[in-house]
């Protein structure tokens, strides 16, 4: 016997189906695609537009707009995926054809009915706004309640391109602004208290309002999953990576990084215990969250510190540099600018430097993130490989940003280490973000243990733990913007390994190193400025777009079809060793054993979740009220990833933003 909701599900699936005779006509199929091609760039730019608007003015009359134009927009392309559906590409004999066809073939969230689509768009744009307008009460003067998460000003930009100077623009534009925001507050504050309430805070006026928004969503994503033709959400979410083994990939990767992230974690623990003691960070014992430097502990380069190596040695500061040149944002982008152009790639089009917001504005509300992009993981790694060679020492010298050079081995721990705190840091909470998701889409993580599994993750693949007990009364991955906006995770993961595959290659094609014999500079100090062979390579790959298969454009740069970790062991192979030394000399233990505590906990609440069987297809704005808990099942999911055929000079890329965080 099947449930009412159940029945308008499987009515539902059933208008998806074909049965009619499908076409062959290879040259129809083309001319259909040529039509597509301009109607494609007018209806992105306008919708992209509507969402502009939106995320740089939340007003309720923005929001409408940006919903109906998502109704609109889904309606469009629930037409053309009637007439894709209509031909056999599968059978096509022109592989750019069927690889067009083939990504057309899936409709996304466009696919659902209108009513399910509105409360979709409802349910998700609720989440954003909970998390974007959240503000909290100082700890030092509780009556003052207007701090936010994210600095005064950061900048905020359209195109990807230019989050190459990533590792410059937002450490020192946080400090730049000298607000006392809340990711400043964990920059700069060793007060275990006041990170402590600042932590527990932004948990409880963001994540814990949306938990009933997230079940929701969940709900209405199993069903546009099935309607897509997969077997659930988590399907769904991994489709652009093109292998039925990813997540098996991803973890056989982490395995690979793992041994050297326990290394770096035992030596931030003995130098955080060092620092405040045992009785708040135990020997053996997972970290306590607050106290890495970052409202998620997601990486940890705001503790340096503490746990710097050879603290006799110069630092890098190119902050102090950068206010004396009196920078701004848009000084910090014709910088990153400059590193293509050096490279013999193309300048930014005039809509760039016309239409961006660099700065956040005073006087109303925006959301300040990245959005989705057409490949997940790829085009994250091409912006980061390019930080990679920004942020050497011999780069920031030769730009005016760093006095002098140090050429020794302990300047060159104390690099790597600070370098190590960003990327090496952040591998496990990239994996674990999406990997809680999978499991929830999949059924594996009940409704009823959203909170305490993301908990269990958190302690087994990172070694840390929450500074206050939490329960399923609490939402805490809902804390994340890419929880609350539906924003995949796990192309983070993807970057940071693919970035060292590509510099690797790129630094010799630049003549840095020898391919075979290892000859040249060691991989941290390679710097592909002004290579035109390395711009060379790097503009084949970024010319293939989506036309090809992502381990097509990988081998063109890297001869490689498969991700690997080697070139980041590779990178931080000095490091590595001299963590292992340090970590025996100082006999702390490497790993982590389970909490003595226990760091989450069932409430009565929600000891059993029974299924839903109310209507999902109101379309007003959900509330944020966490006065009920979530009534869900288990269930599956999906990212908002609409489409992802459109090329790199498109209308919908040029109105694309972008801050330089995951």
């Amino acid at each position: 016997m099947t449930t009412g909701l159940e029945q308008t599900e499987n009515q539902v699936l059933e208008q998806t189906e074909n049965t009619e005779v499908l076409s062959k006509d290879e040259d129809s199929a083309k001319k259909l695609l040529d039509k597509l091609e301009q109607e494609v760039h007018a209806e992105c730019q306008n919708r992209a537009m509507k969402e502009w608007l939106y995320a740089t003015n939340l007003t309720s009359e923005n929001r409408k707009a940006a919903a109906e134009s998502a109704v609109s927009y889904s309606r469009f392309w629930k037409n053309t995926w009637d007439s894709i559906r209509k031909y056999d590409w599968r059978s096509f004999k022109d592989p750019i054809i069927q690889r067009q066809f083939k990504l057309l073939s899936v409709l996304g969230m466009s696919i659902l009915p209108e009513e399910k689509l509105r409360k979709y768009n409802a349910v998700k744009q609720a989440m954003e706004s909970t998390y974007s307008v959240a503000k909290i009460c100082s700890y030092q003067e509780r009556s003052r309640c207007n701090l936010t998460l994210e600095p005064g000003k950061p900048t905020v930009l359209f195109v990807e391109v230019v989050s190459s100077i990533a590792i410059i623009s937002l450490s020192v534009l946080n400090n730049v602004m000298s607000h006392t925001e809340l990711s400043e507050i964990f920059k700069q504050s060793h007060d275990p208290e006041e990170l402590k309430y600042y932590w527990t805070q932004w948990r409880d006026l963001s994540g814990k309002k949306m938990r009933n928004n997230f079940t929701d969503m969940v709900a209405i994503m199993d069903l546009a999953a099935k309607m897509n033709n997969f077997s659930d959400a988590a399907e769904y979410d991994v489709r652009s990576y093109n292998s039925p083994t990813f997540r098996d990939d991803i973890e056989k990767i982490w395995q690979q990084m793992k041994p050297f992230y326990e290394q770096l974690h035992a030596y931030v623990r003995f130098k955080l215990r060092k620092y405040y003691g045992e009785s708040i960070v135990p020997k053996k014992r997972p970290i306590p969250a607050h106290l890495l430097g970052n409202m998620w502990a997601q990486t940890w380069e705001n503790v340096y510190d503490l746990v710097i190596p050879y603290p006799n040695k110069s630092a890098i500061d190119v902050t102090t540099k950068m206010v004396e040149k009196k920078l701004r944002a848009h000084d910090l982008a014709k910088m990153a600018e400059d590193f293509f152009i050096s490279l013999d790639l193309s300048p930014m089009p005039p809509e760039f430097w016309n239409g961006s917001i660099l700065e956040k504005p005073i006087d109303r509300e925006i959301i300040c993130h990245a959005r989705d992009g057409a490949n997940p993981g790829f085009h994250e790694a091409i912006g980061d490989l390019i930080s990679i060679s920004v942020q050497t020492p011999q780069h920031l010298h030769a730009i005016g940003l760093l006095e002098t050079v140090e050429h020794d081995y302990e300047a060159d721990i104390n690099y790597l280490l600070r370098t190590a705190l960003t990327k090496i840091a952040f591998l496990p909470y990239g994996y674990l973000m999406d990997l809680w998701r999978w499991d929830v889409y999949t059924g594996k993580t009940s409704s009823d243990d959203l909170n305490c599994n993301w908990w269990k993750l958190r302690e087994k693949y990172q070694g840390v733990n929450p500074p206050v007990q939490r329960s399923e009364d609490d939402f805490d991955p809902g804390s994340k913007f890419h929880v609350a906006s539906n924003v995949a995770y796990i192309r983070y993961f993807v970057s940071m390994i693919l970035q060292f595959q590509f510099h690797e290659s790129l630094c010799i094609a630049a003549g840095e190193m020898h391919p075979v014999f290892g000859q040249g500079k060691p991989l941290y100090k390679c710097d592909i400025y002004k290579s035109k062979e390395a711009g060379e390579k790097l503009g084949a790959m970024l010319q293939m777009g989506a036309s090809r298969p992502w381990e097509d454009a990988m081998e063109a740069i890297t001869g490689q079809r498969t991700m690997d970790a080697k070139a980041m062991l590779d990178y931080f192979d000095p490091l590595m060793k001299w963590l292992a030394n340090q970590n025996k000399k100082n006999g702390e233990f490497v790993g982590w054993l389970p909490s003595d505590d226990v760091s989450c906990i069932k409430t009565p609440h929600h000891a059993s979740m029974p299924v839903p069987t109310g209507d999902l297809n109101e379309a007003t704005l959900p509330s944020t009220s966490t006065t009920e808990p979530p009534q869900s099942p288990s269930y599956s999911s999906t990212t908002n990833v609409l489409n992802s055929s459109y090329s790199l000079h498109n209308g919908c890329c040029i109105i694309t933003w972008y801050v330089f965080t995951a």
